[in-house]
């Protein structure tokens, strides 16, 4: 990472000095990196004593016979050896590029003369910043910058094609298309259209700045993915928890309606009523009541019950209706609407006198006499001939009549 923020520097005039070790923070330490091709230059580094600080500087040489590539390193305007042929190849459009814009570039190094200084050979030990720091130095430089006034000219499939070739052999046809805009980016050292490999035909550092794209791209798409498996996960974890949070609020209200419903049962309320305290249908009550512990009632039993509540219900709205009260306030006592109140008068009337409505009695008679033949409710009713609202009164009046006759 290079220290501080700087941006791209200017061509000045005269030649000024780039020290790399104010900027790489790889170069921090002592010099570990042997200089190559120190022996062909002794005679300009035997005057140097062992241990010496200097500063070494970059010199691309693109007319070098033997590598086009070629960075030799001189100190003190001496020829003292060359960068490695692998670094070299990322070095020299670097420090062309910066040498174009008026800056020498240096770094440290330190003389060595092996284990004393009367030691034959002399040699060099500098220190080369890692790739990092000499990707940011390469777009400090402005390589980059050219590089995607290169790219941004191709078509979105010849982009496509570049990204997923970068690592083996391009076309010949994206070749030849980026051959011909290579105008675009001079300070970017181009091989020739034919040349024999891949490595001499287009800069090496077109392939570093496709490829640190590709891997920044499937980051930045991994990253994403990860994103969304963490929503993925969160929404799932909200689910379960909204899911066993309602499962918990059922299990309470169940719990809840069992603890009411057998209470309810224990005092003597019929299912009916403790359907209407619970708000929930008979048939809910009925397995409530199960879960309960409580046993079924006896079918006679509950209809006896029942009965005597319709007749003390009945009898108590008629005895309201004598000492005054309207309809309406009637229903207020008791609970219940206009027209329960219109049936329940009816029905007072008829258990307070039940030879006072000969008619109605003998259906209910009739109905009582049915039903101890062994007929069900069904066919209890079938069997009466008469309309539908009727034959349910007569049913109701004959499980009436044993209570009247106890009062």
């Amino acid at each position: 990472m290079l220290h501080g923020n700087y941006e791209r520097p200017s061509r000045t005039t005269p030649v000024d000095e780039f020290r790399l070790d104010d900027l790489c923070s790889s170069l921090d330490g002592e010099p570990q990196w042997y200089v190559p091709a120190t022996s062909f230059h002794q005679g300009d580094l035997r005057h140097l004593k062992h241990l010496q600080p200097v500063r070494v500087e970059m010199v691309p040489e693109p007319g070098n016979p033997y590598d086009p590539w070629a960075v030799a390193l001189d100190i003190g305007g001496r020829r003292v050896g060359y960068m490695s042929s692998g670094s070299a190849r990322y070095w020299h459009d670097v420090v062309a590029a910066l040498n174009s814009q008026g800056l020498a570039v240096t770094m440290p190094g330190t003389v060595d003369h092996g284990w004393e200084e009367r030691t034959e050979h002399v040699g060099v030990f500098t220190r080369d910043p890692d790739f990092d720091d000499l990707y940011d130095l390469a777009v400090l430089a402005g390589l980059r910058e050219e590089h995607q006034a290169v790219v941004s000219r191709l078509t979105h499939d010849e982009r496509v094609q570049m990204a997923g070739e970068c690592w083996d052999e391009y076309s010949k046809s994206l070749r030849r298309t980026l051959h011909d805009l290579s105008e675009h980016a001079p300070s970017l050292r181009w091989g020739p259209k034919k040349a024999g490999s891949l490595r001499d035909r287009l800069p090496v550092w077109h392939y570093a700045f496709v490829r640190k794209d590709v891997l920044e791209h499937r980051r930045r798409r991994a990253a994403l993915r990860a994103v969304r498996r963490t929503l993925r996960a969160e929404i799932r974890r909200r689910e379960r928890a909204a899911k066993d949070a309602a499962r918990h609020a059922a299990d309470q209200l169940r719990s809840q309606q069992r603890d009411e419903a057998r209470r309810l049962a224990e005092s003597g309320r019929s299912l009916a009523s403790i359907s209407t305290s619970l708000g929930v249908s008979t048939s809910v009550v009925s397995s409530r009541l199960r879960e309960a512990g409580v046993p079924p009632r006896d079918p006679a039993r509950v209809n006896d019950q029942a009965a005597a509540e319709r007749v003390a219900r009945a009898l108590e709205a008629a005895r309201l209706q004598e000492r005054g009260l309207s309809r309406q306030e009637i229903g207020a006592a008791l609970d219940c609407g206009p027209d329960s109140v219109k049936q329940l008068l009816a029905d007072g009337r008829f258990y307070a006198n039940p030879s006072g409505q000969p008619e109605r009695l003998a259906l209910a008679q009739r109905c009582a006499a049915l039903a101890i033949d062994g007929l069900d409710k069904s066919g209890v009713l079938g069997e009466l001939g008469v309309a539908g609202g009727s034959a349910l009164r007569a049913w109701r009046d004959a499980q009436a009549l044993p209570k009247l006759a106890k009062l």
